[in-house]
């Protein structure tokens, strides 16, 4: 188990790969918005945007407390 090799991110920190997330809910929110053939559109879209706000948020205070612990 410890001799396990490093696995290597695709993305340099783990406060970019957050916001890549973000974005990429706040597209999905959007794209099922605008679907004509959903019909609950609104709810999924609330749900998909608060995802979206979350990992932004959690983004934002991992930058914000790399440099003060």
């Amino acid at each position: 188990m410890g001799n396990q090799p490093k696995r290597k991110r695709r993305i340099a920190s783990v406060a970019d790969a957050l916001i890549f997330k973000s974005r990429e809910a706040a597209l999905a929110a959007v794209q099922i918005f605008n679907n004509p053939q959903i019909t609950f559109k609104s709810e999924i879209f609330i749900v998909t945007m608060c995802i979206a706000w979350t990992y932004l948020l959690h983004a934002y205070y991992r930058k914000k407390t790399r440099f003060h612990p």
